[in-house]
């Protein structure tokens, strides 16, 4: 998926529009190369989350996405992360299945 450019451009029209001078939110993909690819999870429907935001309101930051890593062949998901609002990142919580985006939480450090 190539959504994420789409989400930036959103983004940063929106917020450009309304707060000039503030920082854009961001999120960023561990193990994800530019947009897709890589061993990260880098499958999301982001096109989803922005529409949410436009006419509902709800940033995309409090949305609980989640970014999943299809398998090559089958196409089903083999791992799944929660997107986390900069600086904050998905980390384990010690317990759980590894590739299920419930046993993360995102935290700062």
């Amino acid at each position: 998926m190539r959504d994420c450019a789409l989400l930036l451009l959103v983004i940063t029209r929106k917020s450009s529009a309304t707060r000039r001078a503030q920082p854009k939110p961001s999120v960023r993909w561990s193990g994800v190369q530019h947009c897709a690819g890589g061993v990260g999870p880098d499958t999301v429907d982001l096109v989803e989350a922005v529409a949410k935001w436009r006419e509902g309101g709800t940033k995309p930051s409090t949305q609980n996405i989640v970014a999943t890593k299809l398998d090559s062949t089958t196409k089903a998901p083999v791992l799944a992360r929660p997107l986390c609002k900069y600086p904050t990142f998905p980390k384990y919580k010690g317990s759980g299945d590894v590739n299920s985006a419930d046993s993360y939480s995102c935290q700062s450090s």
